[in-house]
C-alpha cells in the first residue's frame, strides 16, 4: 500500500491561500456576522483559485510544449552536426585542390602584375597631362581676370572722362558768359573814356561819379582775371583728362596684347586635352578590350566527377585541338565548351590544349598545358591576355 503524496502549494496557490487566511482572521476580527461574511469571502475566493488553476493549466501546457520544441532542436543539432562533418570532409577535398590553383593563381598574378605596372604608367602619363592642363586652365583664369580688371578700369576711366567733359562744357558756358560780360564792361569802360574826356570840365561836380565809374571798373578787371584763371584750370584738367585716356588706351592695347597671348596658350591648352582625351580614349579601350577577355581560373562546380572546359579563342575560324585530337564542336564561335567524362575525384589531370588561328594573314599558334581535377570549370583564354603569339611551324 503506497502512501498519497501531499502536493506542496507553489505559486499563485500559496497566494490565494494566505490571502484566504487574512481575510478570514480579519472577517472575524471585524465583521459581526463573520459566518454570511466568511462564506462570500469564501465563495470568491473559489473563483479566483478556479481561475489560478486554470492559468497553471495553460503554463504546465506550454511548458509541455516547450519541452517538445527543445526535442525537435535537439535532433536538428544531431542533423547539423551531421552536416558538419560532411562539410568537413569536403573541406579536405578543396584543400588538396587549392594547392593547385595556388600555382596557377601565382602565374595568373604575374600576368595581372604586368598589366598592372603598363596601367599605373599610363595613370601616370593622364595625371601628369591633366597637371599640364590644370595649369593651362589656371593661366587663362588669371589671364580673364587681368582682362575683367582691365575692362573695369577702362569704365571707371570712360566715367570720369565723361564727368570731365561735362565738367568742360560748364566751364565753356561760364567763360562765354564771361566774355560776355567783359566785353559790355570793355564797351562800358570805352563809353566811360569817352566821356570821361567831356567830363573833364565837369571835374568838380563829377568827381564822385568818376570814383564810382573806377571803383567799377576795377571790379571788371578782378571778374576778368577770374575768368582768365578759371579758364586755366579748366585747360590744366582737359590736359589731365587727355592723359588719362591715353593711359587707359596703353592699358587696353596692353590688355589685349594679353588676351592674345592668353588665346594662344588656350589653344595650346586644348590641343593638349585634345591629345590627352586622345591618350585616355585609346587606354580605355585597350582596358575595355582586356575586360571583355575571359580570366584563366578554375571555379569548383557540381559537376557529378567531370570537367568542363570553356576556352575562349583569338576568331572564330581558329582550330582547336585537344590532346593533338581537332575539337570541331563550337566551330564559328569563339568560345569553345566542351565537358570530359567522370574523373576520380581528388586526383590531378592534365590536358594540352593547342589553337591555330590565321591573324592579318598570318598563321599564329598557342600551347597550353592545363591541370584540372573533377567537379571544377576552366576558364580559359587561347593565347591569355596581352600575351603574344608565335607564328605556327610546319
Amino acid at each position: 500500500m503506497t502512501r498519497p503524496t501531499r502536493r506542496r502549494l507553489t505559486g499563485p496557490g500559496l497566494s490565494l491561500l494566505a490571502l484566504l487566511l487574512g481575510l478570514v482572521g480579519t472577517a472575524r476580527a471585524d465583521n459581526p456576522d463573520p459566518e454570511k461574511r466568511t462564506k462570500a469571502e469564501l465563495e470568491r475566493l473559489r473563483l479566483e483559485l478556479a481561475t489560478a488553476k486554470a492559468a497553471l493549466n495553460t503554463t504546465r501546457n506550454e511548458l509541455e510544449a516547450t519541452r517538445k520544441h527543445l526535442a525537435e532542436n535537439k535532433g536538428k543539432l544531431a542533423r547539423t552536426e551531421a552536416d558538419l562533418k560532411a562539410a568537413r570532409k569536403s573541406l579536405a577535398e578543396v584543400s588538396s585542390a587549392r594547392d593547385t590553383l595556388r600555382r596557377q593563381l601565382d602565374e595568373e598574378k604575374a600576368h595581372r602584375r604586368e598589366d598592372r605596372a603598363r596601367l599605373e604608367q599610363a595613370s601616370k602619363d593622364l595625371a601628369r597631362s591633366q597637371a599640364a592642363l590644370v595649369l593651362a586652365g589656371k593661366d587663362v583664369a588669371r589671364s580673364q581676370d587681368a582682362l575683367t580688371a582691365t575692362r573695369k578700369e577702362l569704365a571707371r576711366a570712360e566715367k570720369s572722362l565723361v564727368a570731365v567733359t561735362g565738367e568742360r562744357e560748364g566751364l565753356r558756358k561760364q567763360l562765354g558768359t564771361t566774355r560776355q560780360e567783359l566785353a559790355r564792361a570793355e564797351q562800358k569802360l570805352t563809353e566811360a573814356a569817352g566821356e570821361r574826356e567831356g567830363l573833364r570840365k565837369q571835374l568838380a561836380v563829377t568827381r564822385a561819379g568818376q570814383l564810382a565809374a573806377e571803383a567799377k571798373a576795377d571790379e571788371l578787371n578782378k571778374g576778368l582775371l577770374a575768368a582768365r584763371q578759371s579758364l586755366a584750370e579748366m585747360t590744366r584738367g582737359r590736359d589731365e583728362a587727355v592723359k588719362e585716356l591715353a593711359a587707359e588706351r596703353e592699358r587696353e592695347t596692353a590688355a589685349e596684347q594679353k588676351i592674345k597671348l592668353a588665346g594662344g596658350a588656350l589653344t595650346d591648352a586644348k590641343a593638349t586635352l585634345a591629345a590627352t582625351q586622345a591618350q585616355v580614349t585609346e587606354l580605355r579601350q585597350a582596358l575595355d578590350r582586356s575586360k571583355t577577355r575571359l580570366n584563366d581560373c578554375a571555379i569548383p562546380r557540381p559537376l557529378q566527377g567531370r570537367a568542363r572546359f570553356v576556352i575562349e579563342v583569338p576568331t572564330p575560324d581558329a582550330k582547336l585541338y585537344v590532346d593533338g585530337k581537332l575539337f570541331t564542336q563550337g566551330d564559328g564561335k569563339v568560345i569553345r565548351e566542351f565537358t570530359t567524362a567522370r574523373l576520380q575525384p581528388g586526383k590531378a589531370y592534365t590536358l594540352d590544349l593547342r589553337v591555330d588561328a590565321v591573324r592579318a594573314g598570318r598563321p599564329l599558334r598557342a600551347e597550353r598545358q592545363v591541370l584540372f581535377q573533377a567537379d571544377t570549370e576552366q576558364r580559359l583564354c587561347l593565347p591569355p591576355v596581352d600575351e603574344p603569339v608565335r607564328a605556327a611551324q610546319d
